[in-house]
């Protein structure tokens, strides 16, 4: 055993979702007090993993309550597919997380919210499997905002951050039980999420509510417009 290392080995296999269900199923066995729950990908691993942890926990000590995720999916148009209407890599409050680069999750939060274990039954089959969308979508309907972290660039030592993938690990989990590829899947679990109003989350659409005004406020003639209907 290693110290300070507990393996825990959930009744249950989530897929790729485990990485955080695993560790809320742990929680509800012992009465040790956690503040967070971070997750990473089994597959990938930084040079400076406490450098990104603490930049997580510096993110949460800013927006308590939220999710931290380090860069973020939002949401913009249909189709909501890759790079067409579904953008990655972005900051501030997003609709998705970004799990293989490392994600915080505030413990109270989602022990007095049970529903990220079952809101599943309503989704499409196997969407616990794009475990981003499903946790996206779960924070989304139980109004815990997620918010994206810039990228961290330099270790604690003043180091370029880097993160490798292991190599020999095969193709990724998000595929795994799914016949369509990842990215169709991913779109189809969105559209799924939209039209039935779990997404955009709350907090993301305000901000881009606020960008658009910024940008109109900007715009001579737009902002006698915006002025009328008093944003």
């Amino acid at each position: 055993m290693i110290p300070r290392v507990t393996v825990h080995r959930p009744l249950q296999d989530y897929g790729p979702a485990t990485k955080l269900l695993g560790a809320l199923d742990y929680l509800r066995t012992t009465d040790r007090k956690f503040d967070h729950v971070i997750t990473f990908d089994d597959d990938c691993y930084y040079n400076d993993p406490r450098a990104v942890i603490e930049y997580l926990e510096r993110g949460a000590a800013q927006k308590p309550g939220a999710v931290i995720t380090l860069g973020g999916i939002r949401l913009d148009r249909p189709p909501y597919r890759n790079k067409n209407g579904l953008f990655h890599n972005c900051s501030g409050y997003v609709d998705i997380v970004c799990g293989w680069r490392g994600v915080l999750y505030p413990v109270d939060a989602l022990m007095r919210d049970t529903r990220v274990f079952d809101l599943q039954a309503d989704m499409p089959p196997g969407v616990a499997h794009d475990d981003d969308a499903y946790f996206g979508i779960c924070m989304s309907r139980m109004d815990i905002p997620v918010y994206a972290l810039k990228d961290l660039r330099h270790t604690n030592d003043g180091t370029r951050l880097h993160v490798t993938s292991c190599e020999g690990g095969g193709g990724s989990a998000v595929q795994e039980r799914v016949a369509k590829d990842r990215v169709d899947n991913e779109m189809e679990i969105v559209q799924h999420a939209v039209a039935h109003g779990w997404l955009p989350s709350r907090m993301a659409a305000r901000e881009k509510q606020s960008a658009i005004v910024t940008m109109m406020r900007r715009n001579r003639v737009l902002r006698k417009f915006v002025k009328a209907m008093d944003f």
